[in-house]
């Protein structure tokens, strides 16, 4: 009769089930997931070159659409010594990490975006990070020239998801348009009265 029960190796919660009652089973068989919301750790998968930048106990913020508002704070806990080539997933190098405390509305399985804090800098010039497009490689904002607005290229610094430093390409008087999408504006495009709303300064 003892043998019948099948016992968890710690304390935890069932997440999933993959066995129905009467079937028969071999030795072996998975017949549960179970987890421990005090051993709850995000992976995520960073290109090779960013990977190389960072080091354990480095400090990561996260974020999910599920937790609007949310930022979660952690450090890097694990770091692959091998660059991944699972052809089911993108070439890159797996990152563990650790939570800085409970987060009881973590929920495993759940999709987070990671921002790994890899340098700082103190006194720079910056603009909301919203208005910086670009393509292949070319940084551009849209500034106010009187009636008319302008592309200006411009070379960035370091970065999150709120603010990017600029090096060059506009001036603190310069005027920034915050566009409500990079197809939104064209160079020499007329202001009207909603764009002239959606301005900001360095």
């Amino acid at each position: 009769y003892d043998s019948t029960f099948i016992r968890a190796p710690f304390d935890g919660i069932v997440s999933d089930i993959f066995v129905e009652v009467g079937e028969y089973l071999v030795p072996g068989t998975p017949v549960y997931d179970i987890f421990s919301n005090n051993s709850l750790y995000v992976t995520a998968r960073f290109d090779e070159m960013d990977a190389a930048r960072m080091a354990t106990s480095m400090k990561v913020r996260l974020k999910s659409d599920a937790l609007p508002g949310r930022i979660i704070e952690g450090k890097v806990s694990w770091i692959s010594p091998v660059v991944s080539t699972d052809v089911k997933a993108s070439r890159g190098v797996e990152v563990h990490f650790e939570l800085s405390g409970a987060e009881p509305d973590m929920r495993v399985g759940m999709t987070l975006e990671a921002e790994v804090v890899v340098n700082r800098k103190e006194s720079v010039k910056y603009l909301p990070s919203a208005v910086i497009l670009g393509k292949y490689g070319e940084k551009y904002v849209f500034i106010v020239d009187g009636n008319i607005i302008r592309k200006r290229v411009v070379e960035t610094g370091l970065a999150n998801w709120e603010r990017t430093e600029i090096l060059s390409g506009v001036s603190e008087s310069d005027k920034v348009v915050i566009p409500l999408s990079s197809e939104e504006l064209k160079d020499g495009m007329r202001i009207n009265r909603k764009t002239l709303r959606r301005s900001t300064r360095f």
